[in-house]
């Protein structure tokens, strides 16, 4: 098993493997910034420390195409680092680290019913588009771009 997990490490093109390192670092930081401060602070803080530039190079296409492989690595960051992130957590840190690149992204936070009461669920999307799956399920009631 550790093997094979050390192959598919390797086989990463360099760059996502900073990517991952920096997302096994920066998810446990989130938790504890979370448990200290609570949600709005912590987004503040995080967008006090995002550059305001937006990227103007890439394509809307090429732009998705680099907020999903983001969303690809932390998510293999929060399910198999040493810390597991919770959806708030993760996505806080797929909305800073490609606010980082200059792609201005929408953290969402949305609930639906369940037979016990509601359940929350936090994602990323960039123009309009969810970067995971499974969250039509929810109605989103709060969205937030970098600096808002």
């Amino acid at each position: 098993m550790m093997r094979k997990r050390i192959k598919q490490l390797n086989e990463l093109p360099a760059e996502d493997r900073l990517l991952l390192f920096h997302a096994i670092l920066l998810l446990p930081l989130i938790a504890i910034a979370l448990g200290l401060f609570g949600f709005g602070r912590t987004r503040s803080l995080l967008a006090a420390l995002t550059p305001g530039q937006t990227d103007t190079d890439n394509s809307a296409t090429e732009q998705l195409k680099i907020a999903q492989r983001v969303t690809k690595i932390v998510t293999i960051a929060a399910n198999r680092a040493p810390y597991r992130a919770n959806c708030l957590g993760k996505s806080l840190a797929v909305w800073w680290l490609l606010a980082r690149r200059g792609i201005i992204a929408t953290l969402e936070i949305g609930t639906r019913k369940n037979n016990d009461g509601l359940d929350a669920h936090a994602w990323v999307s960039l123009d309009n588009i969810p970067l995971e799956q499974d969250t039509a399920r929810y109605e989103s009631f709060d969205s937030l771009t970098p600096g808002h």
